[in-house]
């Protein structure tokens, strides 16, 4: 910024003998501290490697591969970051079978990971760089490749690593495992190692791959062979197991375990010093080796892959190696530095010709400016007044296009004493510096992370990642910049053939769709998001993760986190909602608009009239003083709309939409601008004409706004969540008592759910001593489609608010099961008592009513056979009516809807939430396949009378009223559709229906039909009687980090409402349960699959099961909500 025009201080002037001020060196990014060194040299002779000149990839320097079989000392002489890429060496091959001249089988590839290493300065680390196994190796190669003795088997490829300090777990950074090698035999099919059915199946196997976070394992496939001979591949807590012969008369048939580090052994028996088993990849942990048969022989396990948790930026594994030793690759494009140093000096000179004070005693202070700001130290930035500026962790955002300049003063010495005077052109500035991209690259940003995923076997899931670029200029907004690699377990689903080859059982069917939008609080900046649709065939805990690359980013690739993707057996899931059709009330204004007011009024704007006040409109306060705001000191308030005085009798003044005003009838006024004041105009007696002091007050005039106001009442979900039954028990609901809260919906959302059902008829209200009837009562199996609609509605008796409801005078209301517009199931109210006769029983699904009792009682409703019910139903107040067989609902009706015919206009893919019968969105419904039509389904069917006689039940058909003499109603009857429900016999119900059985409100019970569950039985199951608005629920967070089989189950000791048994585990899911707040659990089994044991504790208020095997207690976690476990013994609700 040479040229800038600096003002000395007032007290200063200009000496001719000072010096100029120059620039020695202009301002740049220093170069040091970008090295690492080698050690040994590599093959090329570099034994120091410079980034700086690396990071151009145009630049073709010398060349940075380091062999193979070698360890390397690397040594850091800044803190910087680097991405690097190691794979494992490839297991050996194995010779041909003699019959074949294909070649034999190949030794498992070695395993890939990448990561950004956060290099620290004088730190030294050590690069293990893996060899391939060969055939018949003794295991010597680097790499802890494991051993084999059979002269054509191959031994174990070594690992390649990176450790901080010297070579030991503890010390590691990042592994690529090694590929474990091939076993020799004389198989039939060379193309199909895998277990294809051919004439006799493979006598030998391939190596498993090198991990990743665990190593690969084949098999050989010969029938008849049910050992597992191939050793399996190490994991992150284990070396692989060995193939084992399991012969107690042949133990030198077995392989040896992996163990940290080191591969296992191939079996030392050797068959013609030919046949043997292959030996273990060197890893994290290794690979077991093989096992010898006289059929067959095993190769070795992978070893696995490691990733620390520290000193990483980012890390991923990568699939498989594409060479055959191991290797190490720089991406020198990605090079960062942590610290940014930025100098610049200037000098002060005398000239030639000056022989006085020219002593260049005094000293140059500086000052460093950003885009014009002069800074001062923070905890990011340090040396502002100083030469050299340091910048920590700069990054894109905050450091790219910064303009920097150094602005240098002379400090004179001893001005006083006749030296050194002020320089000539202080203060002086060093020309600006721009920080470019170059330096410091834009970094991948994700903005939205995978979730973890719990679902069934063979259903589609999705996981979606979104990432967008430090930079926002338009490079970084075509289609295409990014690049989404999707992973399973490690390994890219884009290269299904090696995935395979590490996963042999893997069903996986996938797809993937990409999107580009801004961020949503980032006009103009792109987020680019793509999604995963997989589904899986296999019960297993895998994981999920995204790799992303775009070019000109440092790093050019980085991963999202691992996902877990927990697939489980068939689970017995539905979910649960319950409506209220009333909903919450919400208010709402419409239709703004606005008047001005008079800015000199001088009386009682009330007795303005039209003529002379052009239409006054405003609002307008008496005060004492005056005051610009609307609602200060009110005296007396005038608002006037065209004239018009506005009655204020009985105003409230409300907050509408974030909004005060006055809210007078169904119009909203509020205040607006301040338009003046009259000082003494308005009377203080409010009386017509100007008043002066000291009886008048002071009249403040506001411009005003009015809305239609209207006060809605929303429908919406008020309970809701997903019920596995197998693990909770039953999901029991009996009615509401509030009035429009008695809608229930249910759905499978994964798969068909088959399910067991208890329903029962609402019992009808006593009357004096006699009983009015109970409802009918039935326990029957359904199977509900996955995602489709199942409708409950549950009746009360008269006495009580709203419906279902049967006649007056006590008549029990109907349960109703629609599934989506049809009714599949229900059973009648009981009929209401009279003072001298007792109410006829409602009939369960099959039943008719019963007749009420005593002299011209009412009759029950009559059976209408299964599978006959009429499409259109009816209400008679003297015979008793008919329930709808479909649904009609006045809103569908006036869309041209049939009854019977599904909801899917105006949402597409035919899902649809639900509606109520105006039309109106039930808020938070699900949008699932529906056909239920909200409105008059005559459910409200019962006969009534209007003397004391007891009311008709309602129910498919309803029961009429008694007619005279104080007698009972009769009962409603129950239907069923055969094509869809199939009665469940028991002890209880032997024909899986009855008349009569329910002394309380109406219900439903929903358990799993699964016969193998604990919690399976085919008795009816009835919840208390009483009226609940919801249940007692009780949530357990359930999750886990190990893909063994663990549970854990309690059984119920002491309570009432609950299930028998509760079994956590082994998938990961959020339960459910309806608890009364007196139940206590009992544990009463732990099983691990892994055949180590279990151990339980308690930490924080979470059960927490350990597998014996790493001691991390995160296998299975169950942290409960609405309850306490108390020891890892007992689980207590309510507490």
């Amino acid at each position: 910024m040479i040229g800038f025009k600096h003002a000395r201080a007032v007290n200063s002037f200009l000496d001719l003998n000072g010096p100029t001020l120059e620039t020695k060196q202009a301002i740049k990014i220093l170069t040091d501290e970008v090295t690492l060194t080698v050690s040994p040299a590599l093959p090329s002779g570099v034994t120091s490697i410079n980034l700086l000149n690396y990071s151009d990839p145009s630049n073709t320097l010398a060349d940075l591969s380091f062999a193979p079989g070698t360890t390397y000392t690397l040594t850091s002489d800044g803190n910087f970051n680097l991405t690097m890429t190691l794979e494992g060496g490839n297991g050996g091959d194995s010779k041909e079978a003699s019959r074949f001249i294909t070649g034999g089988p190949k030794g498992g590839k070695g395993g890939r990971v990448t990561g950004t290493v956060l290099f620290e300065k004088g730190q030294t680390y050590t690069l293990v760089v893996g060899q391939a196994g060969v055939m018949g190796g003794d295991g010597s190669l680097l790499g802890g490749g494991g051993a084999t003795t059979g002269l054509y088997s191959g031994s174990g490829g070594g690992y390649t690593g990176l450790f901080r300090g010297t070579v030991s777990q503890e010390n590691a950074l990042l592994i690529a495992g090694g590929g474990g090698g091939a076993s020799y035999g004389d198989y039939e099919d060379p193309f199909n190692p895998f277990g294809a059915d051919t004439d006799e199946g493979s006598r030998a196997a391939i190596g498993g791959l090198g991990g990743g976070l665990k190593g690969g394992f084949i098999n050989p496939t010969l029938r008849g062979i049910s050992r597992i001979l191939s050793g399996r591949g190490g994991t992150q807590t284990e070396g692989g197991a060995k193939g084992s012969y399991s012969s107690s008369d042949y133990p030198l048939y077995d392989g040896f375990a992996g163990t940290a580090l080191q591969g296992g052994a191939g079996s030392t028996y050797q068959f013609g010093n030919r046949e043997g088993g292959g030996g273990g990849g060197g890893g994290y942990f290794g690979g077991g080796g093989g096992a010898y048969s006289f059929l067959a022989a095993g190769s070795g396990g992978g070893g696995s892959g490691f990733i620390a948790v520290e000193h990483l930026d980012n890390a991923f594994f990568s699939g498989s190696s594409s060479a055959s030793d191991g290797s190490v690759v720089f991406e020198t494009t990605s090079f960062k530095r942590r610290k940014l140093v930025i100098t610049g000096v200037s000098t002060a000179t005398f000239s030639d010709t000056q022989t006085i004070r020219n002593t260049n005693s005094g000293s140059i202070s500086y000052k460093w400016y950003q885009d014009g700001v002069s800074l001062s130290d923070t905890t990011r930035i340090t040396g502002t007044a100083s030469s050299e500026i340091t910048i920590t962790d700069p990054n894109f955002a905050d450091d790219v296009n910064k303009k920097y300049f150094l602005r240098a003063e002379y400090e004179n010495s001893a001005y006083a004493s006749g030296l050194t005077p002020n320089a000539l052109n202080e203060p002086f500035d060093i020309p600006e510096f721009t920080i470019e991209s170059s330096e410091i690259p834009p970094a991948i940003l994700i903005t939205s992370q995978p979730n973890d995923v719990v679902n069934e076997i063979n259903n589609d899931v999705t996981f979606t990642v979104a990432a967008t670029s430090e930079s926002n200029n338009s490079t970084f907004k075509g289609p295409g910049l990014f690049n989404f690699d999707w992973r399973y377990n490690g390994y890219s689903l884009s290269d299904m053939d090696t995935l395979k080859q590490a996963f042999p059982r893997a069903a996986l069917n996938f797809s993937t769709t990409g999107t580009m939008t801004d961020i949503i609080d980032a006009p103009g900046v792109p987020s680019y998001t793509n999604t995963l649709t997989i589904k899986n065939s296999n019960i297993e805990l895998s994981k999920i993760q995204c790799v992303i690359t775009s070019a000109g980013t440092a790093p050019n690739s980085v991963s999202t986190r691992q996902a877990n993707y927990d697939c489980t057996g068939l689970q017995s899931i539905v979910f649960y909602e319950r409506y209220k059709l009333g909903g919450d009330t919400t208010e709402q204004l419409s239709n703004k608009q606005t008047r001005t007011a008079n800015n000199d009024l001088r009386s009682n704007p009330a007795c303005a009239s039209d003529s002379n006040s052009g239409l006054l409109s405003g609002w307008y306060t008496r005060t004492g003083a005056p005051t610009s705001d609307p609602f200060a000191g009110i005296r007396n308030l005038v608002v006037k709309w065209d004239g018009n005085n506005i009655d204020t009798t009985g105003a409230t003044y409300e907050t509408i939409d974030g909004i005060y005003g006055l809210l007078v009838g169904n119009i909203f006024y509020v205040p607006e601008a301040y338009v003046g004041e009259s000082p003494y105009g308005w009377c203080s007696s409010d009386a017509c004409g100007t008043c002066s002091s000291p009886f008048g007050d002071h009249a403040n005039g506001f411009n005003m706004s009015r809305y239609n106001y209207v006060s809605k009442t929303e429908p919406g979900v008020i309970e809701s969540y997903e019920n596995n039954l197998k693990a909770a028990g039953a999901l029991t609901l009996r009615a509401s008592s509030d009035s429009n809260s008695r809608t229930i919906c249910l759905f499978a959302p994964n798969n068909d759910v088959p399910v067991k059902i208890t329903l029962g008829g609402a019992a009808a209200a006593p009357a004096r001593t006699r009983e009015g009837g109970e409802g009918g009562l039935s326990v029957f199996t359904i199977i509900m489609k996955r995602n489709e609609e199942y409708i409950v509605k549950l009746g009360v008796n008269e006495k009580q608010d709203g419906g279902p409801t049967g006649g007056l005078n006590g008549g029990g209301g109907v349960t109703a099961l629609y599934h989506k517009a049809k009714l599949i199931a229900c059973c009648g109210g009981g009929g209401g008592a009279g003072p001298s006769g007792d109410g006829g029983a409602g009939g369960g699904l099959g039943i008719p009513g019963e007749d009420g009792f005593g002299a011209n009682a009412g009759r029950g409703g009559a059976l209408i056979p299964n599978d006959l019910l009429p499409i259109t139903g009816f209400s008679d107040v003297d015979e008793g009516g008919r329930i709808d067989g479909c649904t009609t609902g006045n809103y569908y009706k006036d869309l041209g809807l049939a009854p019977c015919e599904d909801v899917t206009s105006d949402y597409g893919s035919g899902l649809a939430p639900f509606l109520t019968s105006d039309g109106s969105l039930t808020k938070g419904s699900s949008y699932i396949n529906r056909g239920y039509k909200e409105g008059q389904g005559n459910r409200n069917n019962a006969g009534s009378f209007f003397g004391n006689e007891g009311g008709g039940g309602a129910g498919a058909t309803g029961g009429t009223a008694a007619t005279n003499n104080g007698s009972g109603g009769g009962g409603g009857s129950g239907y069923y559709d055969g094509s869809e429900v199939t009665l469940l016999s028991g002890s209880t119900l032997p024909l899986g229906t009855r008349l009569g059985g329910n002394d309380g409100v109406g219900f439903i019970s929903i358990e799993t039909a699964d016969t193998t569950s604990e919690n399976y039985n085919v008795e009816p199951t009835l919840p208390p009687p009483i009226i609940r608005d919801a249940v007692n629920n009780v949530t357990f967070a359930v999750s886990r980090e190990a893909g063994d089989t663990n549970t854990i189950t309690f059984r119920k000791t002491a309570g009432g409402t609950g299930p028998e048994y509760l079994t956590f585990g082994p998938n990961a899911a959020t339960i459910t349960v309806a608890l009364d707040n007196d139940c206590v659990y009992e544990r009463t089994g732990v099983s691990a699959s892994g055949g180590r044991g279990a151990t339980l504790r308690l930490s924080g208020g979470t059960l927490q099961l350990d597998d014996n095997l790493d001691y991390d207690f995160n296998d299975l976690q169950v942290t409960p909500y609405g309850g306490t476990f108390t020891s890892t013994n007992v689980f207590v609700a309510g507490t």
